[in-house]
């Protein structure tokens, strides 16, 4: 996609460049829309959902909700991020993405199925964020995800050794734990 961002940007730059009579032509007209073909989305099987909700209880209980809307409603993490109790309708089961948290930045109801109103709904508040902070949000989804692949006591032997250690280590830990997940 990026190459055609490129092309889109000298097109215009060479379109206004021959308005001023700068250039004769647009030699970027020429340039072919490169067409891409888009990935199915990666899901996961009901049994590591599971283990991953599983693991949200064990570890972290504030990541049980953004985990439950990401898992069962189809929202983008970011959009997770940025949602707040007070879009998400329990009664009737409707979550208000607005236009500045979606990608789109367009309003849109999201529904909730049973099964996420089960996860959720104990934590459900009036207000405030439905997600942890950022970084927070980003390293316990990670944590999370391994401890679904490689099992809770496992994870729980690792999240022990690096709590509280250094951001460049923590890096490092990530990127160990994002290998566990695509394994």
């Amino acid at each position: 996609q990026h190459r055609n961002n490129y092309r889109a940007a000298f097109r215009s730059l060479f379109s206004y460049a021959m308005k001023s009579g700068i250039v004769p032509t647009n030699p970027a007209a020429a340039i072919e829309v490169i067409k891409r073909e888009e990935a199915d989305p990666d899901t996961w099987p009901v049994a590591r959902v599971e283990a991953l909700m599983k693991a949200a209880q064990t570890f972290n209980a504030d990541m049980v909700a953004p985990l439950a809307v990401l898992a069962f409603c189809g929202l983008r993490p970011d959009e997770v991020k940025r949602l707040d109790w007070s879009n998400v309708n329990l009664k009737g089961a409707k979550i208000t993405v607005k236009s500045a948290t979606s990608k789109i930045r367009r309003n849109r109801l999201v529904d909730i199925p049973k099964n996420c109103i089960e996860w959720i709904a104990p934590m459900h508040e009036k207000e405030g964020p439905l997600s942890p902070a950022y970084g927070t949000f980003v390293r316990w989804r990670t944590r999370l995800s391994a401890a679904a692949v490689v099992g809770v006591d496992k994870a729980r032997e690792r999240i022990d050794q690096h709590e509280g250690t250094p951001g460049e280590i923590i890096t490092k830990q990530a990127k160990e734990w994002d290998a566990i997940i695509h394994d």
